[in-house]
């Protein structure tokens, strides 16, 4: 599944969901409760994010590492052990 941050492109949102860490962070966790959940994956889940995506990916990686067994980031705005934090 690939999605776009909160308000970007012609997604919409209100006043209050401007993109920053936290809901980056939010958002992820939700669609991959979505796709575990209501869609039923089953088997390895891979993420990858690029650019900012780096921080929703790199959260999803460490908060549930049996969940996600692969990880991927691209063109980040820190090194990867910092993002993780």
């Amino acid at each position: 599944m690939c999605w776009n941050y909160r308000n970007y492109g012609k997604s919409g949102g209100g006043f209050f969901s401007s993109i920053n860490p936290y809901n980056c962070k939010l958002d992820a966790e939700r669609i991959l409760d979505f796709l575990i959940n209501q869609m039923k994956l089953k088997g390895k889940i891979g993420v990858y994010g690029r650019s900012l995506g780096g921080i929703a990916s790199c959260h999803l990686a460490n908060r549930f590492p049996n969940i996600v067994s692969a990880l991927i980031v691209d063109r980040t705005f820190s090194e990867l052990d910092l993002l993780a934090e």
